[in-house]
């Protein structure tokens, strides 16, 4: 197969998309949300839940739950912990969760 390098934006503050922005997500930021969101579901943890465990408002999570804001960098680098999975999995869908 091809390789192919997978490179996601992860900014400090996260990554809003604009309501009328019809692009929307790449196909990798896409694929990103699929695995966060299965994973999630997979532990039982929604948004709420997700927000005690990062120690934040639930109205950053949030977004992230309906795909309309990219989790910021601070947040990113604690997820895969909490989740219970690989962090290179997650960004990329490499490698086993």
């Amino acid at each position: 197969g091809e390789e192919r390098t997978v490179l996601l934006k992860i900014d400090p503050g996260g990554r809003r998309r604009k309501m009328n922005d019809g692009a929307g997500w790449t196909p990798e930021e896409e694929a990103f949300f699929d695995r966060f969101l299965r994973i999630c579901e997979a532990r039982g943890i929604g948004p709420w839940r997700l927000a005690q465990l990062l120690e934040t408002s639930p109205g950053t999570v949030h977004p992230w739950f309906a795909r309309r804001a990219m989790p910021g960098g601070k947040y990113m680098i604690r997820l895969p912990k909490i989740l219970g999975v690989d962090g290179h999995w997650l960004l990329t869908g490499k490698g086993r969760p």
